[in-house]
């Protein structure tokens, strides 16, 4: 996306939010209680681009250093709180809520997806959705529109989305952004590295077999207590890492996964199912598989397509530990197990 493309945000959100804050807010606003402690909402060490727009002090926010990545990055809790909002808004699209308590709550807008409910209990760090485009004032932009917001009319909820709502200036690691329209500032690195989410997966891939170190750049893809798996998905000879939800049984497979950008996401199998790679069919093209039980599922539609066609196979007990090869050299693998 080029940076021209980015300006279209720019005042976008106009009316999005329909009660106007009350009479007696002004009042409270003067003596505001202590804020949270907020960290950006994206994986530890992440840049991120703040912009306000003319929109002050709510941000939008892309990724560095060119929105690569932006469309379906993880989001995830800047502090600690319960959900209190979590819907589809037909101006603002998929939008979260989170009560952070003394009356503070953050707001965030577009999202591509919720992963949290209303009264769901998150820390930092905390898994709750991902970046997307969603609702026409997005301007089909991949972004976040974030907004803090104090409580002043005492109605347990923080009023967003147009001038004079009770969102304030927010300050993430001790810096505070947003004091004025037509801001940006790059490259804001995410100090969100700890909390009940286990933390972003850092892979380090060495070409080399006789190297100590990552002979590749490090790169994040994916959050604990996702899986890592890797797979040759496009039969050029070279595999790529990817990722598994367990908690979803939901695939998220890239050819290049240093973007953070899955080319390919679909559910397989049930939640905590034990995923497998192999070559089914001997295309030279990796798939997916899961193993539930004691039966093995076999996806033989590429991962590249919506369709999906499966091989299944009952082979050993229900707690054996899957196995995957090619036994006898054929270019297809298949099942194993050890006990």
């Amino acid at each position: 996306m080029t940076g021209a493309a980015i300006t279209v945000l720019a005042g976008t959100l106009m009316s999005l939010a329909a009660q106007p804050v009350s009479a007696a807010a002004p009042a409270r606003r003067g003596a505001l209680a202590a804020g949270p402690a907020l960290q950006l909402p994206f994986p530890c060490g992440q840049q991120w681009r703040l912009d306000t727009w003319g929109h002050a002090p709510a941000l939008d926010m892309v990724k560095e250093p060119d929105q690569q990545g932006t469309d379906g990055a993880t989001l995830i809790a800047p502090a600690a709180g319960t959900v209190n909002k979590s819907y589809y808004h037909q101006n603002a699209g998929n939008v979260i809520q989170i009560n952070h308590g003394g009356g503070w709550f953050t707001t965030y807008l577009h999202l591509q997806s919720r992963a949290v409910n209303v009264g769901a209990k998150v820390e930092m760090g905390t898994f709750i959705g991902r970046v997307g485009h969603t609702g026409p004032t997005s301007n089909d932009v991949p972004h976040v529109h974030f907004e803090l917001g104090y409580d002043a009319d005492g109605n347990g909820e923080a009023s967003w989305g147009y001038e004079g709502a009770e969102r304030v200036r927010p300050t993430f690691n001790g810096v505070t952004y947003g004091t004025a329209n037509s801001q940006t500032y790059r490259n804001v690195t995410s100090h969100n590295c700890g909390g009940a989410n286990l933390g972003v997966l850092d892979f380090y891939l060495s070409d080399d077999q006789g190297s100590t170190v990552a002979t590749r750049p490090v790169f994040a893809y994916g959050n604990s207590p996702m899986v890592p798996i890797t797979g040759d998905w496009d039969g050029d000879g070279k595999d790529t890492v990817s990722t598994y939800d367990p908690t979803t049984g939901r695939f998220f497979i890239s050819n290049d996964p240093a973007t953070g950008q899955a080319q390919y996401t679909f559910m397989y199998g049930d939640p905590n199912a034990v995923p497998l790679v192999g070559d089914w069919d001997g295309d030279g093209k990796d798939n997916i598989g899961v193993r539930m039980g004691n039966k093995f599922y076999m996806r033989t539609s590429p991962v590249t397509t919506a369709t999906e066609t499966t091989r299944s196979v009952a082979y050993g007990d229900t707690g054996n530990l899957p196995v995957i090869g090619d036994w006898d050299g054929d270019g297809k693998d298949s099942q194993g197990i050890a006990r």
